[in-house]
């Protein structure tokens, strides 16, 4: 944040100095000058210069540099309000409160086409669900309808934890890239060592991998996985 705004307080502090150094020229002694200009800068009325310097064009050329200095600094303070606003993320920490409060959930990743299809059968059975996506647009859609999700990388341990992996039921993980697959369930395994993990998978000769670091089902696109996906979570509340 302070090098995006650096532009706007260095010629701040180039227009207050050049101000300065015109009211001094005035004749203004350099310690009222200084007071005068700040006030200035901050549009304060509280110190004015006697009528003799107030009529020097050089101290109206200060007077017209320290508006351009309340301007800028307006300018400043406005975007360091607004990026602190958006550092607190106030709608991701509503997000992060209502995820704490899930229980026997079902956690979704990544969000595709396939994905889509799974969180429509979710919708529909009722079941609560949260959707990790490391593409902020995707993730603004969801949340514009009703749904939970977190911008973060899939395959990490902390993401787990933040879609709330400790009380969660099941983890789908719906990518088309079985490596992928494999590196997200061993980061769902890590964060919580019982969870049950459903897997898409591409080549069938991956599945005994899938197998190994605890994934207990694979399903291939070929078999409509999204449904199936679906109907084998819903068998399991049955």
């Amino acid at each position: 944040m302070v090098n995006r705004f650096s532009p706007i307080i260095t010629i701040s502090v180039l227009f207050f100095t050049i101000a300065l150094i015109f009211t001094v020229y005035a004749g203004v002694p350099f310690q009222n000058a200084v007071v005068w200009n700040v006030l200035s800068s901050l549009d304060v009325i509280y110190y004015t210069l006697p009528i003799s310097y107030a009529s020097s064009p050089l101290v109206f050329a200060a007077s017209v540099l320290d508006v351009l200095v309340f301007v800028l600094l307006a300018v400043w303070l406005a975007g360091v309000v607004f990026g602190f606003v958006k550092e607190i993320d106030i709608k991701g920490k509503i997000i992060a409160g209502k995820i704490k409060k899930l229980k026997n959930h079902v956690i979704v990743t990544p969000y595709n086409q396939f994905a889509m299809e799974l969180v429509e059968g979710l919708k529909k059975a009722g079941h609560r669900f949260v959707v990790i996506t490391d593409k902020e647009k995707v993730a603004e859609g969801l949340i514009k309808e009703g749904i939970l999700a977190i911008i973060k990388e899939p395959d990490s341990i902390d993401t787990f934890y933040d879609a709330g992996i400790g009380s969660a039921k099941d983890v789908v993980i719906c990518s088309e890239s079985d490596l992928q697959n494999i590196m997200i369930g061993i980061a769902a395994k890590a964060a919580n060592k019982s969870i049950h993990i459903i897997s898409r998978v591409e080549d069938r000769m991956n599945a005994g991998h899938m197998e190994t670091i605890g994934i207990y089902k694979t399903v291939s696109p070929e078999e409509d996985a999204g449904e199936e996906m679906a109907n084998e979570l819903i068998k399991k509340t049955v």
